[in-house]
């Protein structure tokens, strides 16, 4: 099961990003189950809302929540629980907190990012 990066999917939907071709050909490449957890959700729409206004994020949120292919990750105590420890005994303060939840995801699930650090981050966990 895969995981892709936030920036991933901004690139995908964003045809102004520098991104978008790459994303693209790593969103229809992707030979895995694809998975959308909860926070990279919200940091998706919340940034093209920023970039491209509310109708477009609109449009994303829909075509993402009712996506058949995709496999919505929704935190419950447990699982946040588990990520809240990994946070807070780790000091990756050059990640942001989704990064982090990312590489805290990235034990039991493959992710894709255009982020170099969080790239590099994973590979050494």
């Amino acid at each position: 099961m895969i995981i892709l990066d936030a920036n991933v999917w901004i690139a995908f939907f964003d045809n102004d990003d520098s991104h978008h071709e790459r994303a693209q050909q790593t969103l229809y490449s992707s030979s895995g189950r694809l998975v959308l957890p909860e926070y990279v959700l919200l940091e998706v729409i919340s940034v093209l809302q920023r970039k491209r206004g509310k109708n477009f994020a609109d449009v994303c949120l829909t075509e993402l929540i009712f996506n058949q292919d995709l496999v919505l990750l929704m935190n419950d105590a447990n699982f946040i629980q588990d990520f809240y420890q990994f946070f807070l005994n780790n000091n990756y303060e050059q990640l942001s907190f989704v990064d982090q939840f990312l590489l805290f995801l990235s034990q039991e699930y493959s992710i894709v990012t255009f982020d170099k650090a969080l790239a590099k981050k994973i590979k050494r966990l």
